[in-house]
């Protein structure tokens, strides 16, 4: 049982680098033993908001103490200069005298996601003779043949996001039986990235699996498409190349065949994110110029304009994820609008933005059956 918390911030004391901050929470419900009650840490502080705003992040939880009331409790905690949302959860004893601390988990940061060991693949390939050109290839345990993830990274098609920094959600599909094909691709910042190099470089790396699938006994009949927000717009597109326009710099000839798709916190309104000017306006190189200047390679790269793509399509949002959530939320619901019936949202509840390429947390689970399910679709 989950009981909802309200509560209201007070704080003792504020320097540039800490504070101490009392919260005096209150609940309603009947306290059990094992009962949960979670208090999320995000926006908003008036009285009645179960989340509340802070501009930093607790390093340390000094001590949480039971009022005479029975549905009031105090949290002191010491506060950091460092922005994150945390969750702290709560948990009545046998006997009802105190409630102690179980778990306290800052959402998980881009600095952070940079420093996930990377354990190295079980193939480097290369698939072109650019330095990026490359794809890094994980085999599962077991004969074969083997279905195939493609997986794409994110990172605001920057340059300064490599592809090491999901290696670790990549051994993770493996150990679950899936191939995993991981493609390296020129980005903002790199000689040759943005508009059409990116997304030549993405479709063939992915065409490549052909040259490679008999030596690694991969399935090609079974192939999903899957990346991370930047990542998550370019397995969209993968699914949708067949459809493209063969005017356009980015059309290739006989696309290898993707058969569903695993969006983790995908980005596809790339409108909406050339408008809202992100990473840097980031999108203006990528897609050589504004949707005005440009339409037609919109419409040919935008996942929102190539819907409906006609392959099964998970997307996992999490619900923490307050900026690139609703990004993929207005994918879901222009799909939806242009008839595309193969494509559900799978929220991720515990996930900010980057828990679920990280496997050791409580997001992963909803990972992992996100690809089972699709993986039995797409063999129906």
């Amino acid at each position: 049982m989950v009981i909802p918390i309200s509560c209201r911030v007070f704080t003792l004391s504020m320097t540039i680098q800490k504070a101490i901050t009392i919260l005096f929470c209150a609940f309603s419900g009947t306290i059990h033993a094992q009962s949960e009650l979670r208090l999320a840490i995000a926006s908003g502080t008036d009285d009645s908001a179960i989340e509340l705003s802070f501009t930093s992040k607790p390093t340390k939880i000094y001590r949480i103490e039971k009022s005479t009331d029975l549905n009031q409790f105090s949290l002191l905690a010491m506060i950091d200069g460092t922005g994150n949302r945390f969750t702290v959860r709560l948990i009545a004893d046998q006997n009802q005298q105190f409630y102690r601390a179980l778990e306290l988990s800052a959402l998980i940061t881009a600095g952070e996601i940079l420093q996930l060991e990377s354990p190295p693949p079980d193939h480097k390939i290369k698939y072109g003779n650019g330095p990026l050109q490359f794809g890094n290839l994980r085999i599962p345990k077991g004969d074969g043949p083997h279905p195939v993830v493609i997986f794409l990274h994110g990172g605001c098609w920057l340059s300064q996001f490599k592809i090491g920094h999901t290696a670790l959600l990549e051994q993770a599909l493996a150990r679950e039986g899936y191939s995993v094909w991981s493609i390296e691709y020129r980005r903002i910042g790199d000689e040759g990235g943005g508009w059409p190099g990116t997304f030549n470089d993405v479709g063939q790396g992915a065409d490549h699996l052909r040259e490679v699938a008999s030596q690694f006994n991969l399935d090609l009949t079974k192939v999903v498409a899957s990346g991370h927000s930047a990542g998550g717009q370019l397995a969209l597109w993968l699914a949708a190349r067949s459809t493209l326009s063969n005017e356009i710099e980015i059309y290739s000839e006989n696309p290898l065949p993707i058969h569903g798709v695993v969006g983790l916190a995908p980005a596809p309104d790339l409108e909406g994110l050339h408008k809202a000017r992100v990473c840097g306006h980031v999108i203006d190189p990528l897609m050589e110029g504004s949707p005005l200047e440009f339409p037609s390679h919109y419409a040919n790269a935008s996942p929102m304009q190539l819907a409906p793509i006609g392959v099964p399509q998970a997307l996992v949002i999490g619900t923490r994820d307050d900026f690139w959530g609703p990004i993929g939320q207005a994918y879901f619901k222009r799909a939806v609008e242009a008839g595309d019936n193969q494509v559900r949202v799978v929220q991720a509840p515990e996930s900010g933005h980057f828990e679920m390429i990280v496997p050791t947390t409580s997001s992963w689970p909803v990972v992992r059956k996100a690809f089972q399910t699709l993986f039995l679709e797409i063999a129906d």
